[in-house]
């Protein structure tokens, strides 16, 4: 794992946030959370203290559900 992906992971489990896991793809980051409702405005908060926010291209949080898994809150954006 890299370490904006540490970083980002320690943010989000430092607050009121389980991380299921967190992922980079070529620029694209993915971070899973188990909380089903987390709101989107607080966790870009939670993410605006790790990563510059000049540096965040294209964020999204929508929520998924996987076989098995329930319902997770998902996070994803480009980096520049």
């Amino acid at each position: 794992m890299s370490d904006l992906s540490d970083d980002i992971r320690s943010a989000f489990e430092g607050t009121k946030y389980t991380v299921a896991d967190v992922t980079e793809n070529r620029g694209q980051m993915r971070i899973e959370l188990l909380e089903p409702d987390a709101e989107a405005d607080a966790l870009r908060e939670v993410l605006d203290t790790v990563v510059d926010v000049d540096d965040v291209f294209g964020p999204n949080v929508t929520t998924e559900s996987a076989d098995g898994q329930g319902v997770r809150t998902v996070i994803t954006f480009r980096k520049r």
